[in-house]
């Protein structure tokens, strides 16, 4: 996908997830990722967005680099939902990406790779394997993720707002103040903030 013209770096992470979880444990979201890249390589990033069952956002990531590609954007993207919201006790529920790559990647391809001594059938070694690695060790210890491919730029919510905060051309503070929830906007936006932005 096209990363916007005018690059400029930025790091957001907001994670309601561990707000006020107590008496909303039965809470459950779906996770949305995607990845973007200038110039394969070039400077790019990844956004991820989780929806409440009312399409509401309860978190939202967006994170940026220099130099990068697509493809290690859309693994970055999902291994970060992995480590930051999964544990051997605790598997990811959904995760939707738009990225074949990615999925067949952590879904099928590196436990052959794996199994090979980490080199692909045309005896090639796998790019990004360092975070390819890193996925794979989290699923040894007991993590587990119900990873899903989506059509990309469908109309879905989810896919569109982890799309703009991959290119950013949404930040965080947007995608918070349009689709958050009111628990959300508070804890995060701050009250006086929550309050101006009602009577935009």
């Amino acid at each position: 996908m096209k990363y916007r013209k005018k690059y400029i770096p930025y790091v957001y992470i907001i994670l309601k997830y561990f707000i006020n979880v107590k008496g909303r444990r039965n809470l459950l979201i779906t996770y949305y990722t995607d990845g973007s890249c200038k110039g394969n390589p070039g400077p790019g990033g990844y956004g991820c967005v989780g929806l409440n069952e009312n399409n509401e956002v309860e978190m939202c990531i967006a994170s940026s680099s220099y130099s990068t590609t697509n493809n290690r954007e859309e693994l970055k993207a999902i291994l970060n939902i992995l480590k930051k919201f999964g544990s051997p006790d605790k598997p990811v529920p959904t995760v939707y990406s738009d990225s074949s790559y990615a999925v067949n990647t952590y879904n099928n391809w590196m436990f052959n790779w794996a199994r090979n001594g980490w080199i692909k059938s045309d005896k090639k070694v796998p790019e990004n394997l360092d975070i390819i690695k890193e996925y794979y060790e989290l699923i040894q210890q007991g993590y587990s993720i119900n990873l899903n491919h989506i059509r990309g730029h469908k109309g879905i919510l989810g896919n569109e707002i982890a799309d703009k905060l991959a290119t950013g051309i949404w930040d965080y503070s947007y995608v918070i103040k349009n689709y958050g929830t009111d628990e959300l906007k508070e804890k995060i936006l701050g009250i006086k903030k929550l309050k101006e932005f009602n009577n935009e």
